[in-house]
């Protein structure tokens, strides 16, 4: 509840109580008042209480898509900037797909589609239709969709990683790759897209590969602990004891536990054996 909230609150169930004592009054203590009714005066209140819970709702709600516009800011940017009510329908598409309600959340995106005018809007309406699509683990429209974005020149890091992670969950490798690798050329300081490509080629048992590019992320964002856990596992799948534990205290300064390591490590190698 933000500060705004809580005053109307505050004042609100002042009044609200005064209402009700009002009504105690009357009731109770053989009031002679006869300027309202009892009836007259229950319909207030229950009035009243209907617009304390609408005002607070409102300012809630709006609080809440505030804080989805802050979150997914690198994805939103500037888009409907000019257009309120479009920008509410695409934050209230982004509530319902943090929510889990992807239908409607690709309604309202649905609809918003015929109104983007720049590339700014068309590129945060199609990628959360996207990513709808792949967490409901429709690939084939989540692909249709990133690949329409590549055609129409608005894709850019993030797309072709997302498309690298749709492919590798096919088993398509080869186009995979070709992703990871366009992830990076389209945005050579991403550290996100360098570890993500690591990722693969880890998990397609190409090491080598897998520490250059980890090492490359490490370069950009010295403390990115996702990369700095990847080389503790290689090291420490190699054999390579002495780089497995400088990696490992670096994994732990920058957040990860000992015990999360080893269930990360323990996970990986039950996926090597399957």
């Amino acid at each position: 509840m933000n500060k705004v909230t809580k005053v109307l609150f505050i004042i609100y169930s002042f009044i609200f109580v005064s209402l009700i004592g009002f009504l105690i009054y009357i009731n109770f203590f053989d009031s002679k008042i006869d300027f309202i009714s009892n009836r007259h005066l229950v319909a207030l209140i229950f009035a009243f209480l209907l617009g304390i819970v609408k005002v607070l709702t409102k300012n809630q709600n709006k609080h809440n898509l505030n804080f989805y516009k802050k979150v997914y800011s690198h994805i939103i940017k500037d888009s409907f900037s000019e257009n309120k009510k479009q920008l509410t329908q695409l934050l209230k598409a982004v509530k319902f797909y943090n929510d889990n309600k992807f239908s409607k959340a690709l309604k309202l995106l649905s609809d918003l589609e015929s109104e983007c005018n720049t590339n700014s809007e068309k590129y945060s309406v199609y990628l959360f239709e996207a990513l709808i699509h792949s967490d409901s683990e429709n690939n084939d429209e989540a692909i249709e969709i990133y690949e329409n974005m590549i055609n129409h020149g608005i894709a850019d890091s993030r797309v072709f990683s997302n498309l690298l992670n749709i492919y590798k969950e096919k088993g398509d490798f080869e186009k995979a790759y070709d992703a990871g690798i366009q992830a990076i050329h389209t945005d050579p300081k991403n550290c996100n897209a360098y570890n993500n490509f690591a990722y693969f080629l880890f998990s397609d048992g190409n090491y080598e590969e897998a520490e250059e590019y980890a090492k490359k992320a490490l370069e950009i964002k010295n403390n990115f602990v996702e990369s700095i856990t990847l080389l503790y596992l290689i090291y420490t799948i190699e054999g390579r004891s002495k780089e497995a534990e400088t990696f490992e205290r670096k994994a732990v300064s920058n957040g990860r536990s000992k015990k999360e390591l080893e269930e990360i490590l323990e996970y990986y190698i039950g996926e090597s054996k399957r």
